[in-house]
């Protein structure tokens, strides 16, 4: 029979979609009709109803956010089916609410069944803007998986990332957003705010020192919603309250320019640095056990004389 001829085929490795209103319940249940539904991972759960149930057809699973509104009323007691087995929900409809679609993939052959015609869904209709030839692609893609080793993913539901190899950023630092009490700028050295507990701003104190403004990290941690770009300039408003996207960011380590002061003399390549006497710069460490606590990095750059902008490789102690 045909039906014997689909089961075989299935076994020996083939694909199928299958669909029909009356395929998973009423026809192996009241018609004597064959049951697919252990080799497509369905279960029949009843036969539905009369008069159009189907309105929008919800995506789920390799079909998630691919939904559809639908031709109300070409469809009669459409079958409501749950997954079994190896079973995978793909297609629910939205009210009333039922599942319509399973995937499964635990046979030798991968199978699609729906109680839904594919036709009569409605292509990009708002606020749904999938379109069957998307779906039909994702239908392909399920019947021929990569052979690929999945080396990157991105969870949909936490956002988690894993790769697998290096991630390779332009910058050479990792930084945090920080919120600060007065306006600093990328290669200022800062300290902890002692009068706002959470803030930070220019240092002062080397008892309070915590790390130097940056640029361009290659990595940032602590961003909230909007927080994406580098600011390079930071200034306050609002009563020191500064815009979602403006937060400045802290080196925790890498190499980072820093601004410097020749006030203990002179800083050659491979000097540490501690905090000067004027707010938000460096100066070179005569002596590392004075300066215990209140080391900055390492000098990579040198400065002769006045003022200026250093690369500096941050390790705080």
């Amino acid at each position: 029979s045909e039906a014997t001829a689909i089961e075989s085929y299935i076994a020996g490795g083939g694909n199928v979609y299958m669909e029909g209103g009356d395929t998973w319940f009423f026809d192996p249940n009241s018609a004597g009709g064959h049951d697919f539904g252990p080799t497509f991972g369905i279960v029949g759960v009843s036969d539905g109803a009369a008069g159009g149930e189907f309105n929008k057809i919800l995506g789920s699973g390799i079909a998630v956010g691919q939904d559809f509104d639908y031709t109300i009323g070409s469809d009669n007691y459409p079958d409501h089916i749950d997954p079994t087995g190896t079973g995978l929900l793909v297609h629910a409809n939205d009210s009333p609410s039922f599942n319509c679609g399973v995937t499964n993939s635990g046979g030798s052959g991968r199978t699609i069944g729906t109680s839904f015609e594919f036709g009569q869904l409605i292509d990009g209709g708002f606020p749904f803007p999938a379109t069957k030839t998307q779906l039909m692609q994702t239908y392909l893609n399920f019947f021929s998986p990569s052979t690929t080793p999945l080396v990157f993913r991105v969870e949909r539901n936490t956002g988690d990332v894993f790769a697998k190899g290096a991630f390779i950023p332009g910058g050479a630092d990792l930084a945090e957003r920080i919120d600060v009490s007065e306006p600093v700028e990328p290669g200022d050295v800062v300290e902890f705010d002692p009068t706002r507990p959470g803030h930070y701003r220019k240092a002062r104190s080397s008892k309070l020192i915590a790390g130097v403004i940056t640029t361009e990290p290659g990595f940032i941690l602590g961003n909230k919603p909007g927080e994406m770009e580098p600011a390079s300039l930071i200034t306050a408003k609002e009563g020191l309250q500064f815009s979602v996207a403006g937060r400045p960011m802290l080196a925790l380590m890498g190499r980072v320019p820093v601004k410097a002061t020749t006030e203990n003399g002179a800083i050659h390549p491979g000097d540490l640095l501690t905090i000067a006497s004027k707010p938000g710069y460096a100066m070179r460490c005569a002596e590392a056990k004075e300066c215990d606590g209140a080391i900055i990095g390492k000098a990579l750059e040198g400065l002769a004389k006045g003022e200026g902008k250093i690369l500096v490789l941050v390790m705080s102690r």
